[in-house]
């Protein structure tokens, strides 16, 4: 188990953003019962709302470059 999951919400994004993560996937009950997820790029802040496959075709090309 993750200490960061017992974390808050922005203590997980700081920690994301310092650990050099370049997107983060909020994925808490609401979206789960929408089905629509959060995907957030930390070096604009920039947020989406999209379905799984939003989430899957938008982060392809970040997965290809590494």
């Amino acid at each position: 188990e993750y200490p960061v999951k017992r974390w808050s919400l922005r203590r997980q994004l700081e920690y994301a953003n310092t650990a050099g993560f370049t997107h983060v996937l909020v994925v808490g009950e609401r979206e789960v019962q929408r089905s629509v997820y959060t995907l957030k790029e930390l070096k604009s802040g920039t947020q989406y709302e999209l379905d799984l496959e939003g989430v899957l075709s938008s982060l392809a090309p970040v997965a290809q470059h590494g």
